[in-house]
């Protein structure tokens, strides 16, 4: 049966935004006596193409002269920052009670909070009625902005 050798790791890529071009090396294949074959991508993506968020699995397989077949397989997991927040209104008009938290996901390094009214915290609390802006910067420059309202009740 041919050899196949697919990367050696799954793929992770953390990025600002979705729908990304990724890119990598197609795998080495050889038959018995070492004669390099050219495999083919059975699914997946090709190298170079835009990429969703998710996981993509790439199958790659190669035959060999005598129609013996190898296949290998790697993932390529691209991930994008991802904000939500979660509110907590005011419990009465005009109190200063309620709170907002943000939640970031796929983030890579340190994350800076800025919300609207000068806190920058995850929690963002003593709020009013009103409308808040969360802006959140990761360590790689990616930017994600929300914007939420707390109601009176």
């Amino acid at each position: 049966a041919p050899f196949i050798n697919c990367l050696s790791q799954d793929i992770l890529i953390t990025d600002c935004q979705a729908d990304r071009r990724i890119t990598f090396s197609t795998p080495e294949a050889f038959d018995n006596c070492g004669d390099a074959l050219m495999p083919t991508l059975e699914s997946g993506l090709t190298s170079g193409s835009v990429f969703p968020p998710g996981i993509t699995e790439q199958v790659f397989v190669v035959e060999d002269a005598s129609g013996n077949q190898s296949r290998c397989s790697f993932e390529v997991e691209f991930r994008i920052l991802e904000l939500e927040l979660e509110t907590d209104a005011p419990s009465c008009n005009s109190f200063a009670d309620g709170s907002i938290s943000a939640t970031v996901t796929n983030s890579s390094g340190t994350i800076f909070y800025n919300w609207s009214n000068d806190v920058q915290t995850r929690i963002n609390t003593g709020l009013t009625a009103g409308t808040y802006m969360l802006t959140v910067v990761d360590g790689q420059g990616c930017t994600q902005i929300e914007e939420v309202v707390l109601e009176e009740p």
